[in-house]
């Protein structure tokens, strides 16, 4: 005897195949092997001396720490280090797992920029780069793979001058004991000016000194910051180096009559890694 299928036995039979496509096509878009998962509701970004700067737990930024971040204009915070939060806002490690990275999105890109040292890409410590004074958005993810485990959603950033400011700056060599200028020059090609040495002679120190082209003075402590200069020929014009003493003063030796050109660069340490704020126009130097 044929058994007879009503209509409705139909619609539920199509009904729960489909859903058991639907759930097995999901499982293996978003699938993950025990304990790689990485469960979190909060996010805590903690400053340098490890001390919370700001919290933003499911969505909110907790008003007991900072409201926003801060970034100065043209020049790099200090660190920020991530950690995370549960669900009763305790805090937590970062995932260990390698294939979990920190990323981000900047609503306002030509505001702000991340900033991580070479080699620890997708880390949980970065710095802030301001781009131009203003405010804009940021928000974190942990990336795994083709998908997010956590989002902190948006966090308000703001770019501003302070002391630290480096605006379109202008270095200016000047003779430590005469106090004659002897060239300047800018980060956008433009130079003016020279150094001249007599062959196996040495220059009286040559003072750099770093302003922004609206007169202000950035304030570099010398423990941070410091100028890197090299000569495009060597064997033309050999350089003495700052000193801890004097960080931002050299000498220049005349090894071989010819020109050649010297390039100051400006580095901030930070964390013990040398990072370049500044590269400034090769100046020339003439051997006689």
């Amino acid at each position: 005897m044929k058994k007879k299928f009503s209509l409705q036995s139909v619609f539920i039979f199509a009904f729960f195949a489909v859903s058991v496509l639907f759930l097995h096509s999901c499982s293996e878009d978003h699938t993950h092997a025990p304990g790689e998962h990485f469960e979190a509701e909060g996010a805590v970004f903690l400053d340098g001396s490890r001390a919370t700067y700001l919290q933003i737990f499911r969505g909110q930024v907790d008003a007991a720490f900072k409201p926003k971040f801060i970034a100065p204009l043209n020049n790099l915070s200090d660190a920020f280090i991530v950690k995370f939060l549960d669900a009763d806002k305790k805090e937590k490690n970062p995932p260990t797992d390698p294939s979990i990275k920190l990323t981000w999105k900047i609503a306002n890109s030509d505001i702000v920029e991340v900033y991580q040292h070479a080699g620890e890409e997708g880390g949980y410590e970065f710095h802030l780069r301001g781009k131009k004074t203003g405010t804009t958005t940021i928000e974190f993810f942990l990336t795994h793979g083709d998908h997010s485990d956590y989002r902190t959603g948006s966090i308000p950033v703001e770019v501003i001058k302070d002391s630290t400011t480096i605006e379109d700056p202008i270095i200016t060599y000047i003779d430590e004991e005469s106090a004659v200028e002897y060239a300047s020059a800018d980060t956008k090609g433009e130079a003016n000016g020279g150094v001249t040495v007599a062959l196996n002679d040495t220059t009286d120190h040559i003072e750099a000194e770093i302003t922004n082209r609206d007169g202000t003075t950035p304030k570099l402590d010398a423990a941070e910051y410091f100028i890197s200069i090299v000569t495009e020929d060597a064997t033309i014009a050999a350089i003495v180096p700052p000193s801890q003493d004097e960080p931002f003063a050299f000498n220049i030796v005349g090894k071989k009559q010819g020109t050649t050109k010297f390039i100051t660069k400006l580095y901030r340490k930070i964390e013990g890694k040398d990072v370049e704020i500044a590269s400034f126009a090769g100046i020339s130097i003439v051997v006689n």
